[in-house]
């Protein structure tokens, strides 16, 4: 939604229109129980 009141409206749109589909193609970004895991399993060594 661009709103012409705010200066950057229609910039601040467009940056989350990408992310949105960003988010959409990969999905969540941070996995708490997958992370987790991957953490311990590289701090092992």
């Amino acid at each position: 939604m661009i709103n012409e009141n705010y200066k950057y409206s229609e910039l601040t749109s467009k940056i989350i229109g990408c992310a949105m589909t960003v988010h959409k193609t990969l999905g969540n970004g941070f996995q708490p129980g997958r992370c987790g895991s991957d953490l311990s399993k590289s701090t092992s060594h």
